[in-house]
């Protein structure tokens, strides 16, 4: 009895372990998806203000550093319509 208890336990255990295991992978890969994206719109950022000049390090690592989507998708919007940095700067509030 003793035996089959313990083996019952060693199963469950172990269906636990896998599932966790599987949840914690679904997560990473959100995750990195997520980091994706945020790095896509912020390298979108960059790469629309370089035609308009030269940015300083200090704008490029405020771009850098910004995780929230929604910033980052005003931010592209906004990159998209100056015809400078100045205005860039002015519009994302910067």
């Amino acid at each position: 009895m003793c035996n089959a208890l313990n083996e019952l336990f060693a199963d469950k255990m172990e269906r636990e372990r896998v599932k966790g295991r599987a949840e914690g992978r679904t997560e990473g890969k959100i995750e990195g998806k997520i980091e994706g994206r945020t790095e896509g719109r912020c390298l979108s950022v960059l790469a629309l203000l370089e035609d308009l000049g030269q940015i300083p390090s200090s704008l490029r690592e405020t771009i850098l550093s910004q995780k929230d989507s929604k910033v980052l998708t005003d931010w592209l919007k906004a990159a998209a319509a100056a015809a400078n940095l100045e205005d860039f700067r002015k519009a994302a509030k910067l």
